[in-house]
């Protein structure tokens, strides 16, 4: 087991934020290991997704169980996650072989009861660390009771709750502050969403902006995925991640104001990008 997230009572202090790399490529895993990054993502959940996300702008990974050890073997003790799907008997099977391969954690995905969790714990059975996204109606609307089970941590997938909610754009989840209300229900357990790339990188968000926020509501990881492997060859590797993490370090010493200008520049870059009026209403806020 490869040591722990920072705890909540560092939430916010320079330097703390994980940032855990989707798995594609060995190699790059390496040298992303090297640079210093925390961890990786091996992502097993492609079961219906085509039909799920038919038309939307997402990336659908095909790894399989053998990449876990893959990955292993590039990264040494980095931490490994692995999502499997979660369909009865399937998320059973791969949670045996991923714990077998050398996962460190299992992301269980489209939680929709707490049967999802429980069925999960049975096959985990104290070996790994057992992650939840939290990406339905459900699963948002009881958030506190996901915290109350015994989990690592949990991940807002604004992607698929925007599908499910039928939402214009899958960024009205941390515009109408879904995001922060899942956060605030989660209490201690480590909290995620979104993703990061170089502070002059992401689109159409800036990933400076989404790291203001991530940093504003405490967050204590993120994902590094399709923006950060478009703006990172394997060689700029070293030197990404010490900017990424220079830039965390300055907003977690922001003034409160500083917070506040982020956080309205952020709030009015969505409502451009969703249509919205720029006249907000209070419950929104």
């Amino acid at each position: 087991m490869t040591p722990a997230d920072p705890p909540p009572s560092t939430r916010g202090a320079a330097g703390t934020i994980g940032l855990y790399l989707f798995f594609h490529d060995a190699d790059y895993a390496r040298a992303a290991a090297a640079a210093g990054v925390d961890g990786f993502v091996v992502d097993l959940e492609s079961s219906g997704k085509d039909a799920r996300q038919a038309g939307a702008d997402t990336e659908i990974n095909r790894n399989v169980p053998a990449d876990v050890r893959r990955c292993r073997e590039a990264v040494g003790d980095r931490r490994i996650l692995c999502r499997v799907n979660n369909r009865p008997g399937e998320m059973e099977r791969e949670i045996e072989e991923v714990v077998a391969a050398g996962a460190d954690e299992v992301f269980v995905p489209m939680v929709e009861s707490i049967d999802d969790v429980r069925r999960a714990q049975q096959a985990i059975a104290g070996r790994v660390d057992l992650a939840l996204m939290i990406e339905t109606e459900w699963a948002v609307a009881h958030a506190d009771r996901l915290a109350a089970e015994p989990v690592r941590r949990v991940f807002v997938g604004l992607h698929d709750l925007g599908i499910q909610r039928r939402s214009r754009s899958l960024w009205e989840g941390l515009r109408d502050g879904t995001v922060e209300r899942v956060r605030e229900a989660t209490g201690d357990v480590a909290f995620g969403f979104g993703g990061m790339t170089l502070p002059g990188g992401g689109f159409p968000i800036a990933s400076r902006l989404l790291a203001a926020e991530l940093s504003r509501l405490g967050c204590d990881y993120t994902f590094l995925r399709r923006s950060f492997l478009r703006d990172v060859p394997r060689e700029a590797l070293g030197r990404a991640v010490a900017e990424m993490r220079a830039a965390w370090t300055r907003l977690a010493v922001r003034s409160p104001e500083a917070v506040r200008r982020d956080h309205d520049e952020l709030r009015a870059v969505l409502d451009t990008l969703l249509g919205h009026s720029a006249r907000t209403p209070a419950a929104a806020r």
